[in-house]
């Protein structure tokens, strides 16, 4: 009866793979009950007052329940998801999943991955002050490393290049949040995370790197002064002005606070640096 179920279900709903469901508009709509197949034997079925999407990710980032764990053990060739009912009230969603827990036999079954009969839910129930600062801090330790943050800006790309309503919503979204009622509230939490960031070294490099930095050696006549990735970076630690840095690298200055200042080309020796700087002096001489 389970698989007679599941395949006339297969037959009657639109039913995607994660990459399609995030990819398309369906993924951005919000107030779904939906259905998910696994393996075309397990069936669950779950309500979101949210986009679809987003609900997903939720499931695969909390392995907690019979549902999440199964999913986190399948490949997204092996799990199907439709959304089957659409309603802007959370009653509404609550009695439409009850009725399709029971249509579908998702709960008390072989074949159900429900835990309950459905309609309750977690919409009422509230977080304590320690809950939220361990998911929280979960979600930091999670992004700090550079495999994540790599992987959630590849899916994002992914998904705007899929569905270009989904960058323009993006946009738009950013516009209103930087530059709406709580913009420079929103733009000074930013500037003083990057700043934060920034304060270690090796993001500093990293963050450099990555916007096409170009690293340069200073030089006086006692020899080398130190390499750095960033004028400011310069400037801060040997007190000189950022513009002036600027002039003598681009040479419209020939020196600055009796420095000279060197791009550094990959396998440059630090014989091949003092020469050069010999030579600027030289001129200056």
């Amino acid at each position: 009866m389970a698989i007679e179920t599941i395949e006339k279900l297969l037959e009657d709903h639109n039913f995607l793979s994660f990459k399609e469901i995030r990819s398309s508009q369906i993924g951005r709509e919000k107030g779904n009950v939906y259905l998910c197949i696994i393996r075309n034997k397990f069936i669950y079925v779950g309500v979101t007052q949210n986009n679809l999407t987003q609900r997903i990710l939720e499931h695969k980032r909390h392995p907690k329940t019979k549902f999440s764990r199964l999913l986190a053990e399948c490949n997204d060739a092996e799990i199907n998801w439709a959304i089957v009912e659409k309603h802007t009230s959370r009653d509404e969603l609550s009695k439409a999943e009850k009725s399709w827990i029971v249509k579908v036999g998702a709960f008390g079954t072989e074949h159900g991955l429900n835990e309950t009969s459905g309609g309750t839910g977690t919409s009422e129930y509230t977080h304590s002050q320690e809950s939220n600062a361990a998911n929280s801090q979960r979600k930091k330790e999670y992004f700090t490393d550079p495999k994540n943050r790599k992987k959630l800006s590849l899916a994002n790309a992914e998904a705007h290049n899929l569905n270009p309503q989904i960058a323009l919503e993006h946009s738009l979204h950013m516009k209103q949040k930087f530059n709406g009622v709580e913009g420079k509230i929103a733009r000074e939490k930013v500037a003083i995370g990057m700043q934060n960031y920034l304060k270690e070294t090796d993001n500093l490099e990293s963050h450099s790197w990555d916007r096409g930095a170009r690293p340069f050696v200073v030089v006086s006549k006692d020899g080398i002064q130190g390499f750095f990735l960033s004028l400011n970076e310069c400037s801060r630690k040997l007190d000189m002005n950022s513009s002036h840095i600027s002039s003598v690298l681009s040479g419209r200055r020939k020196s600055h606070k009796g420095n000279v200042f060197i791009y550094i080309k990959l396998g440059m020796t630090t014989y091949e640096i003092l020469k050069i700087a010999e030579e600027k002096f030289a001129e200056i001489d």
